[in-house]
């Protein structure tokens, strides 16, 4: 259409027929779709493979442990537990002697040290690989003004879009290395007990390298969706031969009829990983260990705790059968004294747990534990008793010398009692020197924490190039 002193031009739409025959190297057209606007898409001709990378550290932290705890026996009380019953007392127990019940005092057998480190972290897997490549073709109304190097006008627009699957996860570790060392003070009578020596290979964290090639088939935390970069050109006529497309090519001038939405010219796009802790009722709990989030031990610090007594419930409640008839009360008195050791607690902590371990359950965010170690009913100092399996070693050295032969009597060892009842032991009786009461100190107890919070992270895709072909 044409008008004197000026010019009107109309942007028609192609016509079907106009089309050009568009090919990508590897790929399968699925034909044209559409009016005006066209649109094909094309599949790969094989599977492709999964592509991986993996975000830095959503949170790290922290723990170091270090006990060290001395070990106490008791020296033998002035009559020997297998003594019928106290000399010169009659029926009643008001003439017991002094230390009768109560051990002599005790000695310092062994130290053991224990040493803990803990170990939390997590970082996201992200998984694509190619989908399809769109190519829509049009011709439009294009506005290049201001745009340097470009005329507007009727213009062939060609669009491609790469799309990509993707599929992202988050792996945690949860690691805890331990090992104990026993010093013995005397080792004329004592050893130490293997039993209670205790080490631990040192756990593998999981890093990237160790992600699979592909996505698990499922996990409680699996996310999967779609991205892609989208790519424009612009022709007075239509192209023959390869166009490749490239960050380069992306609108300065604008066309409209046409347009998808939402597109995206970006040169990368990035997966996030949460930027909130994940608590959820499907199972996909994502969070800094408790050590990290209650207030009790949030902070990064250093503490140190005084000396603590503990392992009253392994001193042995001895009961002496001195009377003729029950139990003497008053040794069960005075022995209940002799052994009134606090049980050891956290300070300022509120969980009914471990003194020395944390740790988050995953079923149950808010709980702290830790397995493996320095736990159990009968003993509440984790710096004191190891648990293996379901033994608690009773103290961590064992007795090497027993007094029950007067002729091979230890005088570093044993005592011997050389007038008590000569008409059956004319020779005297041997006893040990060691009672059977034994309870360990905490001489220090050190605990470092570092915490780096929870932090959002990602994983980044830079956009491909990628050539179409028209004839």
């Amino acid at each position: 259409m044409g008008g004197i002193g000026r010019c009107c031009c109309v942007c028609d739409c192609l016509p079907l027929e106009d089309l050009p025959t568009v090919t990508i190297s590897g790929y399968t057209g699925g034909g044209w779709s559409g009016d005006c606007c066209y649109e094909q898409t094309f599949t790969p001709n094989t599977a492709q493979s999964w592509s991986k990378s993996c975000s830095d550290m959503i949170y790290e932290s922290g723990v170091t442990e270090q006990c060290i705890t001395e070990h106490y026996r008791s020296l033998a009380s002035d009559y020997p537990g297998f003594v019928a019953r106290p000399l010169d007392v009659g029926n009643g127990c008001e003439d017991l002697p002094d230390g009768y019940c109560c051990p002599e005092g005790f000695e310092k057998i062994a130290t053991s040290t224990t040493d803990w480190t803990f170990t939390d972290n997590a970082f996201m897997a992200v998984w694509r690989k190619v989908k399809h490549i769109i190519v829509r073709i049009s011709q439009e109304d294009v506005d290049c003004s201001g745009v340097e190097g470009e005329t507007g006008g009727c213009k062939i627009v060609i669009r491609s879009r790469y799309v990509y699957d993707y599929q992202a996860t988050y792996y945690r570790n949860s690691l805890s290395t331990y090992a104990q060392s026993v010093t013995m003070h005397n080792t004329t009578c004592f050893e130490a007990n293997p039993d209670f020596q205790i080490t631990a290979d040192t756990p593998t964290a999981i890093t990237c390298s160790d992600v699979p090639a592909n996505p698990p088939a499922s996990d409680n935390c699996l996310l999967s969706g779609t991205f892609f970069f989208d790519r424009v050109r612009y022709y007075d006529e239509m192209p023959t031969g390869s166009i490749t497309f490239t960050n380069a090519n992306v609108p300065g001038c604008t066309s409209s009829s046409c347009d998808y939405s939402p597109m995206n010219y970006a040169s990368s796009v990035c997966i996030f990983s949460s930027a909130t802790p994940i608590v959820s009722a499907f199972g996909c709990n994502l969070n800094e260990p408790c050590y990290c989030t209650d207030t009790v031990f949030a902070s990064n610090n250093t503490v140190e705790y005084g000396p603590v007594i503990c392992g009253g419930d392994n001193i042995f409640t001895q009961v002496t059968y001195g009377c003729f008839d029950e139990p003497c009360e008053v040794c069960a008195t005075l022995l209940t004294d002799c052994d009134g050791v606090p049980e050891y607690e956290c300070p300022d902590s509120s969980f009914s747990i471990d003194c020395l371990t944390y740790d988050i359950d995953p079923e149950n965010p808010a709980t702290c534990f830790r397995d493996g170690i320095g736990s159990g009913a009968n003993n509440a100092c984790a710096c004191y008793a190891t648990l293996i399996g379901n033994f608690i070693p009773t103290a961590p050295y064992t007795q090497t010398v027993f007094c029950n032969d007067p002729t091979n009597c230890s005088a570093e060892c044993c005592q011997s009692l050389e007038d008590y009842c000569t008409c059956c032991y004319p020779d005297g009786i041997c006893f040990a020197k060691y009672g059977l009461i034994y309870f360990g100190t905490i001489a220090t107890h050190t605990r470092t924490q570092t915490c780096s919070g929870f932090q959002s992270k990602s994983v980044c895709t830079s956009a491909p190039s990628w050539t179409i072909t028209l004839a």
